[in-house]
């Protein structure tokens, strides 16, 4: 990986006179080098004081510029190691309940999901109501997946015991969740119904996936249902904004009243 600048790329002059200010300007030119692919996904980028140096500008400007480059998912930054540009977005289908690892592996990648911490709690009372649970304990389940070891998600679910209780919940040390379930806890997983959002990393998801707080992530908020109908996960996997792009499909609806199909309301 490169630690600094191809020559073209730093002779490109700041406008001390402009109205626009520094760092938007230093912020266009390293993202028009990343954008004609003369700094590539994975490249590194040169250190704070190398930056103030080729640019002659202060450390504010550095900071303020890696800060705007992060928040258009240009770059992405990790702790005690740099900024590096980010990768070609992982593209994932939003289409049917199934197992993380299978989604991913559809996606073309193969990862490595660890578990952080697993153990019994009380869960927040709004995930009780929707597990419709009253002051009973839910198997918390927090895990970390890993892309080259790269941290990319945050895996976070809230399982209801149901009839197959805490000890086999206990036991799950990795691998598919969904297929531990299904096979060891004989859980028939049937629909979810999911929402997705945007959010922005506090010190929690700053720590985990190595990136600076305040960055753009997707957030998914589910919950799963057995085929009872029962709620049995209520899940929270956070995506960085950087690094990921959902795809669904949509079709015309046949039973649709032609005379209303292009109505725009």
């Amino acid at each position: 990986m490169k630690n600094d600048l191809p020559t073209h790329v730093w002779t490109n002059s700041l406008d001390r006179h402009s109205p626009i200010p520094l760092h938007q300007q230093l912020s266009d030119i390293l993202a028009k080098s990343i954008e004609d692919d003369t700094l590539k996904p994975g490249d590194h980028l040169p250190s704070e004081n190398k930056l103030i140096k080729i640019f002659d500008v202060s450390r504010y400007v550095v900071r303020q510029t890696l800060t705007n480059l992060g928040r258009q998912g240009l770059i992405y930054t990790e702790h005690g190691r740099g900024s590096f540009v980010c990768r070609q977005r992982i593209e994932k289908p939003l289409d049917v309940l199934q197992s993380y690892h299978e989604s991913m592996r559809k996606s073309g990648q193969k990862v490595d999901v660890r578990i952080h911490e697993k153990r019994m709690v009380n869960p927040p009372e709004d995930i009780a109501r929707q597990l419709e649970l009253s002051g009973k304990e839910v198997f918390y389940l927090d895990r970390v997946a890993y892309i080259d070891d790269s941290p990319v998600n945050i895996l976070i679910s809230y399982i209801a015991p149901g009839r197959f209780g805490e000890e086999e919940l206990m036991q799950f040390s990795g691998g598919s969740l969904y297929e531990y379930l299904a096979k060891r806890c004989k859980v028939c997983l049937k629909r979810s119904r999911s929402f997705i959002e945007v959010v922005f990393a506090e010190e929690y998801e700053s720590r985990l996936l190595n990136i600076p707080r305040s960055s753009v992530l997707l957030q998914i908020v589910g919950l799963v249902f057995d085929k009872d109908n029962q709620p049995v996960e209520y899940s929270r996997v956070v995506y960085p904004g950087t690094m990921f792009r959902f795809r669904f499909d949509s079709y015309m609806d046949d039973q649709v009243d032609e005379s209303k199909r292009y109505v725009l309301t």
